[in-house]
C-alpha cells in the first residue's frame, strides 16, 4: 500500500481529542458568559476579552499541535516535529490557559 505524501491541509480526526477541546472551551465560555455571575463575587469583575481571547487562542494551538500538520510530520517525517509538538503543549498553551483564567 502506497504511502499518502504529506499536505499542511491534511488534520487527523480524532473524535476524542476534538470533544475534549471543545467541551474544555465550552465549559469555559459558559463559566465566564451566561454562568459568570454564580461564580464571580461581589468585588472582581469578569473575565476581559483579552482573556478569553487567550484562552482560546490555547485551546486552538493544543487542537493545531495535536491534530494538525505538525501531528502529520511529526508521525512519519521528522522528529524535530514531535519535539516541537512538546514545546507547544507545555509551554505555550499552559501560559495562555492560565493567563484566560480569571482570578
Amino acid at each position: 500500500m502506497p504511502q499518502e505524501s504529506f499536505s499542511i491541509w491534511h488534520w487527523h480526526w480524532h473524535p476524542d481529542l476534538y470533544s475534549g477541546v471543545l467541551l474544555l472551551l465550552g465549559i469555559y465560555l459558559l463559566a465566564v458568559g451566561p454562568l459568570k455571575y454564580r461564580f464571580i463575587s461581589d468585588g472582581n469583575i469578569g473575565p476581559s476579552k483579552m482573556q478569553v481571547t487567550c484562552f482560546a487562542t490555547g485551546c486552538l494551538i493544543m487542537l493545531f499541535a495535536l491534530a494538525g500538520p505538525i501531528h502529520e510530520l511529526a508521525e512519519g517525517y521528522f522528529f524535530s516535529a514531535h519535539m516541537l509538538q512538546h514545546i507547544l503543549i507545555t509551554l505555550i498553551v499552559p501560559p495562555l490557559l492560565l493567563l484566560g483564567t480569571p482570578g
